[in-house]
């Protein structure tokens, strides 16, 4: 069967041969992943760190003032004024650690 002479100067569809790109792109990713990791250890300093004998559990309570565009302070829901909330604060930080977190409007 012959091919007619249009058929023949017809552009075939270019392909795209994708697997040899994803190759090259994993021989890459791993070569930069030693090469990296190598540089990190070699740029440390031998150290001798300190350790501890004995630790202790450290109890802390975090407690959450809410403040107001007026200046109130809320602690659980409840508004307290600033000796209220100073005397709340001493007491807890007698039983154990306090973390305060505040939290304010916007405005």
């Amino acid at each position: 069967m012959r091919r007619s002479r249009s058929s023949y100067f017809d552009a075939e569809r270019p392909r795209v041969e994708v697997i040899p790109m994803i190759d090259i792109m994993m021989f890459l990713l791993v070569f930069f992943v030693v090469i990296s990791l190598r540089m990190i250890a070699g740029t440390g300093v031998p150290m001798e760190l300190p350790s501890a004998a004995s630790t202790t559990q450290l109890v802390s309570a975090t407690i959450t003032v809410g403040v107001t565009k007026q200046g109130d302070a809320i602690i659980d829901g409840q508004t307290v004024d600033l000796a209220g909330l100073k005397a709340k604060l001493l007491a807890l930080k007698a039983e154990r650690a306090v973390d305060v977190v505040l939290s304010a409007t916007r405005t």
